[in-house]
This record gives C-alpha cells, sequence and structure tokens, in this order.
C-alpha cells in the first residue's frame, strides 16, 4: 500500500475533462498525507466545497490541514469597517454566516461535513485574507494554491486555474498544473510552502490575515455528520452536471429600500410592454435602483436568463456591481482592468445551460459589449437574455452599435437625455432597437420631488478678444464651405477637428480667467466647490486658484488613476481639498454629492452633456439644502459689433444660450438669471432662445 507522495503516479496537469481530478489526483495525494495547506480564494459555500474534494480520504488519517480563505464583502460591509461604523470581526462574522444560507446540494453539504469533522477533531484550522490599507478593503486575497506535505518530507503542489470554482465541475473547464518536491530542478516548492507560511504568520505585505470567526466556526460545525465521513460524496457514478447543483438563486428588492410611485410605473410599464423600452430619468431619480427592480419582477416569470448590464467607463461597471450584490445577483466584472472575465463568463452560462444556475450578471463596459469575444460567449446562452445598457446615448455610435445583438430578449436602455445629439440616424437606430420611452423623469420632476436639491443659475458673460473673434470668424467661415461641400462631421475628419477648435476656443476664452478670479474672490471662503475646465486652459485655472488666491484645489482628470481619483473625491468631501478642477471625466458617472457651487468655465454646445453635468452638482448631500452654479458665457466683444449683424455673431451666442436656456428654465432665481443676458440677446436678434 502506497505511503508516500513520491510513490504515487502524478502527472504535471489535470483538467476535470480528462477524468476525475478528485479520484486521480486529491484522494491519491489526501490518503498519505500528514499536512494540507490549501488557499481557496473566496469564502462561499461553494468555494469551501471545492477546498473540501476528497477530504474523506484525508479523514481516515491523522494529518492536519490548514485554510486561508477570503471573506467576500458586501459594497456596504467594507463601506462600514472603512468608517468604522462597526467592529470589523463582527462584519466579517456576518459576512461569513450569510455564505451557509442556501445550501441545497447534497453534495455541496457532505464536503462542508467534512470540513466541520475535522474542525470538531481539532485537525483543520482556518484564516481568513484580505487586503490591508491603504489598499481597498474589498480586495480579495484569491490565491488558489495547495501543498500536500507527508511524514517523509515530500511535498507536491498545485496551483488552480481561474476557473477553480463548483462550476468547473459543471462546466469541465478546471484545470490544476502540479509540481512535487523530489524531481524539482527549478526549486519550485519551497517558495510556495515559504509564503503560505508567511501568509498563516500574518507576515505578507499588502495583506492582513486573521482568526476564523467563532460565530461561523459554529455554523460550519452544524454540517458535521454524526458518524466519521468514510468516503467521498463525489462517488456517487453520477455526472458532474448532476452531482454539484446550484441552489436555486432568488432575486429581491432589499429591505431597506422603498420603491417610489414612478419607479414602480417605470417597473410596471417595463413588463407591459413586452420588456422593451427606455426610462427616461434624470440623474439622480434612481434608474440604476429602477432597472434591478424590472429585473427582480421580471424574474418572477423565467426560471433563468442571462443579463448583460452595459456602462460606459470601467467605474460605472463597479457602481452597478454594488448595486447589483443588494438585489441578489453574483455579477461577473467584465472590462479590460477585471483578470479573466471571459472564462468566467463562459462557465457561468453553461452551468446556466446545465440547468446549474438560475442568473448569470455580466456586467461589462459599452466598449467589452462591443467585443466579439464578449458576443460570441454571450451568444452561447440557451437561456433568455436581457440587456440593459445605461448612458444608453453612447451606443447609437456606429462602433458601439455591434454591442446591441439581436439575441437580447428584452432590452432596456437607461439615460437621462437618450436623443444623440445632431444625429438623427443614431437616435432613430436607438429606437427601433430598444423601443419606446416608458417613462420620463425631468430635471425639474426631480428637484420638486426632492430628489436633487433646488440652485440657483447666475451667468457670466465676458467677451472675446479681437484675436480670438477673428480667429472664430476664420473657422466658422472654413467649417461652413465644407458643409456646403455635404461634410459630414461623422465622415469629415478635418470638419470635426475645426469643430473642436471652434468649440476650444469659446472655452478658453482668455477673459475667463479674471471673471473668475473677481466671482471667488466675491463669494469666499471658498469650500466644496467644482471648477469645469477645458483640457488647455486647467494648468492655468489650477495655477490662478492655488498660487494667485491660495485656495487648496487639485486637477481631477484622466491622468489620475481611478483609486487616485477616489482618494481626491474623498478628501473633497472630508473638506481637506476646496475645489477641485476638473475636465469631462466628471460628467457621467462619477458623484460628487457634496458639492456646494460649480464654476462653469468650459461646456460642450451637446445638451446630453451639460445636462447630466448639472444632474450632478444637484445630488443630495446631509446638510445641503441648495447648489449654486456659476457659468461662464463667452459672446462677441462689443465693439465689434455693427448694426448689420453678422451670422457668426448669432451663431457664437445661440451656442451659449442653448445652455443658459436649459439652466436658467429650472433655477430659483429664474428670472433675475434672465435679466442678465436679455440686453445682449436683444441686440444680436436672438430672443427666441
Amino acid at each position: 500500500m502506497t505511503s508516500a507522495l513520491r510513490e504515487l503516479s502524478l502527472r504535471t496537469w489535470y483538467r476535470s475533462d480528462a477524468g476525475s481530478i478528485v479520484d486521480d489526483f486529491y484522494v491519491p495525494c489526501l490518503s498519505v498525507s500528514a499536512e494540507y495547506r490549501r488557499a481557496v480564494g473566496y469564502f462561499t459555500s461553494g468555494g469551501l466545497s471545492v477546498a473540501a474534494r476528497g477530504l474523506a480520504a484525508f479523514i481516515r488519517g491523522d494529518g492536519r490541514m490548514y485554510l486561508v480563505a477570503s471573506p467576500v464583502l458586501a459594497p456596504e460591509d467594507a463601506e462600514a469597517i472603512r468608517r468604522g461604523y462597526a467592529a470589523r470581526d463582527d462584519i466579517i462574522t456576518k459576512a461569513l454566516l450569510r455564505q451557509f444560507e442556501f445550501i441545497s446540494s447534497s453534495v455541496e453539504e457532505d464536503r462542508l461535513g467534512c470540513l466541520a469533522w475535522l474542525i470538531s477533531e481539532k485537525r483543520l484550522e482556518i484564516k481568513l485574507a484580505m487586503s490591508a490599507p491603504p489598499h481597498d478593503v474589498m480586495g480579495i486575497y484569491h490565491e488558489k494554491v495547495g501543498i500536500f506535505s507527508d511524514r517523509e518530507a515530500n511535498a507536491v503542489a498545485f496551483i488552480g486555474s481561474p476557473n477553480e470554482t463548483v462550476g468547473g465541475l459543471v462546466s469541465n473547464f478546471e484545470s490544476i498544473e502540479v509540481f512535487w518536491s523530489w524531481d524539482d530542478p527549478q526549486d519550485r516548492i519551497p517558495p510556495k510552502i515559504e509564503a503560505f507560511d508567511r501568509l498563516w504568520k500574518n507576515d505578507t505585505r499588502r495583506l492582513i490575515v486573521v482568526d476564523f470567526p467563532e460565530a461561523a466556526r459554529q455554523a460550519l460545525l452544524r454540517f458535521k455528520p454524526s458518524a466519521r465521513p468514510t468516503r467521498d460524496p463525489e462517488a456517487t457514478g453520477a455526472p458532474p452536471a448532476l452531482t454539484v447543483p446550484f441552489p436555486r438563486q432568488r432575486l429581491y428588492i432589499p429591505d431597506d429600500l422603498a420603491l417610489r410611485d414612478f419607479q414602480r410605473d417605470a417597473v410596471k410599464a417595463f413588463l407591459e410592454h413586452g420588456a422593451r423600452g427606455f426610462f427616461e430619468m434624470a440623474t439622480g431619480t434612481g434608474k440604476t435602483v429602477s432597472a434591478l427592480a424590472a429585473l427582480v419582477d421580471y424574474a418572477k416569470e423565467r426560471p433563468s436568463f442571462v443579463v448583460v448590464i452595459l456602462c460606459p467607463f470601467s467605474h460605472l461597471v463597479t457602481q452597478w456591481a454594488a448595486e447589483a450584490r443588494r438585489f441578489g445577483f453574483d455579477p461577473i466584472l467584465c472590462h479590460g482592468e477585471a483578470p479573466r472575465w471571459d472564462s468566467t463568463l463562459a462557465n457561468q452560462i453553461g452551468e446556466a445551460n446545465a440547468g446549474a444556475r438560475s442568473f448569470v450578471c455580466a456586467i461589462a463596459t459599452h466598449a467589452t459589449g462591443a467585443l466579439e469575444r464578449f458576443r460570441t460567449i454571450v451568444g452561447h446562452a440557451r437561456v433568455g437574455r436581457v440587456l440593459v445598457a445605461d448612458e444608453v446615448h453612447h451606443l447609437g455610435a456606429p462602433k458601439l452599435r455591434e454591442a446591441l445583438e439581436n439575441f437580447y430578449d428584452a432590452r432596456l436602455g437607461l439615460s437621462a437625455t437618450p436623443t444623440r445629439w445632431f444625429d438623427e440616424e443614431g437616435t432613430s437606430f436607438l429606437t427601433k432597437y430598444f423601443g419606446p420611452t416608458l417613462i420620463t423623469v425631468t430635471l425639474k420632476d426631480a428637484i420638486a420631488g426632492g430628489f436633487l436639491v433646488p440652485y440657483s443659475y447666475h451667468p457670466h458673460v465676458v467677451e472675446l478678444e479681437d484675436d480670438e473673434y477673428a480667429e472664430y470668424q476664420r473657422l466658422t467661415q472654413r467649417i461652413a464651405q465644407l458643409f456646403s461641400k455635404g461634410g459630414s462631421v461623422d465622415d469629415d475628419e478635418l470638419l470635426a477637428t475645426l469643430l473642436r477648435n471652434r468649440a476650444n476656443l469659446l472655452n478658453c476664452a482668455r477673459q475667463k480667467l479674471p471673471e473668475l478670479r473677481a466671482t471667488v474672490e466675491r463669494h469666499s471662503p471658498v469650500t466644496l466647490s467644482l471648477f469645469y475646465s477645458s483640457p488647455d486652459q486647467i494648468n492655468d485655472v489650477v495655477d490662478l486658484l492655488g498660487n494667485d488666491l491660495g485656495l487648496v484645489v487639485s486637477k481631477f482628470t484622466v491622468e489620475e488613476s481611478i483609486p487616485e481619483r477616489e482618494a481626491l473625491l474623498t478628501a473633497f468631501e472630508r473638506g481637506i481639498y476646496q475645489g477641485l478642477v476638473a475636465i469631462r471625466c466628471l460628467d457621467e458617472g462619477v458623484d460628487v454629492p457634496p458639492t456646494r457651487v460649480a464654476y462653469i468655465l468650459a461646456s460642450s454646445g451637446n445638451p446630453r452633456e451639460f445636462i447630466q453635468r448639472r444632474g450632478r452638482i444637484l445630488r443630495r448631500a446631509p446638510g445641503k439644502e441648495a447648489a449654486e452654479i456659476h457659468d461662464f458665457l463667452a459672446v462677441p466683444p462689443t465693439g465689434a459689433m455693427s448694426d448689420d449683424i453678422l451670422p457668426s455673431e448669432q451663431t457664437i451666442l445661440r451656442r451659449e444660450l442653448r445652455r443658459f436656456r436649459e439652466f436658467a428654465d429650472t433655477a430659483t432665481n429664474r428670472f433675475t438669471a434672465t435679466e442678465a443676458i436679455w440686453h445682449l440677446a436683444e441686440r444680436l436678434h436672438v430672443l427666441d432662445f
């Protein structure tokens, strides 16, 4: 009878579709091991079940097992730890206990019974690993490694594939790579043992390792069988898809969430219109919550489906994932920064096809959703498919339309302003694909309903200098020539460049800086203020505010990493920074609710962009009763105006007045704001603004 690891006939690689990894590898190694060191990644019922494969063979001996896992913390758990709302150990314990609520697989229960038996016999110790400050507390220790050691100092180590989950057994995608100490010319075993031992002793950089909470230990002991396990749960002779079923997933409205009437109306309209259409809802009115609530109701009549949620930016993917978890989803984050999302998504869709998973939730960026690889994986689903598109107007662009596959049975588009600016064809495409607008909640409705704060609007008119105005006229003449020849913004790169240059000339009008200085000085002390600038003027704005006026400010641009931006927003909220000087990266999806005052030095002529920007400024926050918007409008120099009004002069003012009209109409000081610009509109004969 074999008594040592080196007597086993081992392979360097095992894969689920080439035999039983449990029978061929785990059971033989565990049968002769004195110690078993195991890092399983997630602490979930499924993750522990993975770690317990073949343990009946280990139980028959007298070896000891050391297990490290990472607690799965909900966003609210992590935030509570960060802010010190509750003791870390209490929060972690509650998170661990949640993992044992939906055990329905007999195989999974039997495997947990093996772990419970080892715990009761004091032969298993468990510790938890998580990211250490200053890194995000929601970070996880996610290594997948195991080390067997026998009494003759032989060792066998294995590394699990990224697909090492219970689903790997269902979808036959799991694989492991194996090394052994008696034939290890590259000396790979000792570093793995040393790394695990340092981890166990809480001596690993960037990680904190803590003891297993007693309450979670007692919860796991509930699975202890009445007698010592003598056979492996896998030894049933049934195919994996039958022996490892998943518990029925349940979607739900969070207990702490009360849907507003218009949100319930939106959900009802979605289902009544064949699960297709738009939610046209102003920023701050709960588009995300409304969409997730619609999915909960949609799921009541459907046993299984794949939902794809598309967002324009990766930080929005993270925000959506946090909300989706509150409704019972276990989302897969699909974008360039997320490791191996493709294999995880393929595995889970395979599980859904096999009847082993109720719902698959993939949250991706628009760009990822348009990738052929992503669309191919989702296309393999043999269950229903649902698409939720956030900031849906972006998907009307030709390069992103490929994300809008016809195989989606249900389709929901979300946006405060779904109409594409100067793109009737793109808007028409979106309408045909998604269907009708099911609900409209305007910014005026949002303010009246108390979802956003009221605001005062203060336009500041600055004149172009003579050379700026001359350049504006030159650009306008060139643009008119190209348009007269049938030029198109989408097709003519030169035309697009000229339009951008002309818009930037207005955004960077030199007189905006002196006017900004005077305005800020009148409103001292400055706090919780946002300054929207163009990329070409941002350094001058920072220099003016920081050096000349002595304010504590920081740039907020795409050049800062996502963690850096999160740190800046936190410091801003705490009052460490008096202001942030930003460009467009604050327009969509980045919430800065504490903002009290906004200075708009640069803005797009696209109504969608400045409407969304205003919505973000008006978000509610503790102690925030109102907001203040200062808008810097560039106009032709009065000295250059003659009795014969030039079309270029009217064009300048009309561009600026589109934003002015939108902002002034819902401001608390609507009439006084209008007076500030009326005389100029009258002189240039554009009173129809």
